[in-house]
């Protein structure tokens, strides 16, 4: 198993719908499962969680506003290996 961990807090004030820095942490695992002697199966899955940031306008903006920030990637893996 394997677990990373981000702490992108001094990157908030620039955050923007193209720029999506917030922390975060992943964390995955995968097998293998060998059918016969020259055949091997795999399989991985992998999640990293965006913690959620709301981003409010500055009191001196005309109209306020707030944007919310947040997302999970989910990512599936399979494979066949064949030794020939």
């Amino acid at each position: 198993m394997v677990t990373m961990v981000t702490n992108n807090n001094g990157y908030l004030n620039s955050m923007n719908d193209i720029s999506f820095v917030v922390n975060s942490y992943s964390i995955g695992l995968g097998a293998s499962y060998k059918v016969a002697d020259n055949v091997t199966l795999s399989a991985a899955y992998f999640q990293t969680n965006y913690s959620n940031y709301d981003k409010t306008a500055p009191a001196t903006e005309a109209i306020q506003y707030k944007e919310t920030y947040t997302r999970t990637n989910r990512v599936l893996g399979l494979g066949v290996q064949v030794d020939f």
